[in-house]
């Protein structure tokens, strides 16, 4: 196997990983405004509190980020339930890759499949990332009374 042979599977891992860390980024953004809908606004008295408290968030086990986010309650728990699992699949995509495909990918049929379920993940991300982004609006637009 030559370079030329790792060339799309690189380019769907990083599409994947990208997409994966817009994900993040939006779910952290959501878990504030989920605070700050249920009176936390003293918890962010700046940036830096913000970003110390989404550090600790995404330090956090699969299990553990589920009940924080249950305990606003101002999610379903199917909600709740989808994000851990995407949030689950972020953590598999971009930690742990390789540990779960290396053995597949000598073959050009496994670096197919591998590729395939690298684009399935990016597509997920970024649809839960639309959905976040659709349930930030919602906060903004019952905060601001419109």
């Amino acid at each position: 196997m030559d370079d030329r042979d790792l060339e799309p599977l690189m380019k769907a891992l990083g599409q994947a990983v990208f997409a994966a860390q817009i994900f993040e980024m939006n779910l952290g953004s959501t878990l504030i405004a989920l605070r700050l809908a249920k009176g936390g606004s003293g918890e962010f008295a700046d940036e830096a509190s913000a970003r110390e408290w989404l550090d600790h968030v995404a330090r956090q086990p699969i299990g553990r980020l589920k009940t924080e986010i249950a305990s606003l309650q101002l999610l379903s728990e199917q909600e709740i339930d989808e994000i851990a699992e995407i949030n689950g699949l972020r953590i598999t995509v971009a930690h742990h890759f390789m540990s779960h495909w290396t053995e597949h990918l000598e073959s050009h049929e496994g670096r197919a499949r591998a590729i395939s379920h690298l684009k399935t993940s990016t597509e997920t991300f970024l649809r839960a990332t639309l959905r976040l982004q659709d349930r930030l609006a919602i906060l903004k637009a019952a905060v601001s009374g419109g």
